[in-house]
């Protein structure tokens, strides 16, 4: 089950670990400049839209941690082509997807 697609990742970080506590998947569109770290606390965070993705990482998604959200909670970031200029990002909670 799919709650928030579509919606702004204005959503607080409170409201996405109740609904992670209630087993329920979200799906949120993320914006370009929402600070995320993908070294897993090996250096700052950074910028969605400036981090480098690996062609695995392409295929398979990159999991991350959000800023201000808890150590433990990782989310998986999808680079989504629009167009040939126009890049989107989506994360999910659910982490065994491929």
């Amino acid at each position: 089950m799919f709650k928030g697609y579509g919606e702004p990742l204005r959503r607080t970080l409170k409201q996405n670990l109740v609904l992670t506590k209630m087993a329920i998947t979200i799906l949120l569109a993320a914006k370009c400049n929402c600070l995320v770290d993908d070294s897993e606390s090996k250096e700052k965070y950074k910028r969605i839209e400036d981090l480098d993705w690996s062609e695995t990482e392409l295929l398979q998604r990159m999991t991350i941690k959000v800023n201000k959200s808890p150590k433990d909670k990782k989310v998986k970031l999808f680079c989504v082509t629009v167009s040939a200029n126009r890049t989107k990002y989506v994360v999910t909670n659910y982490l065994t997807q491929g």
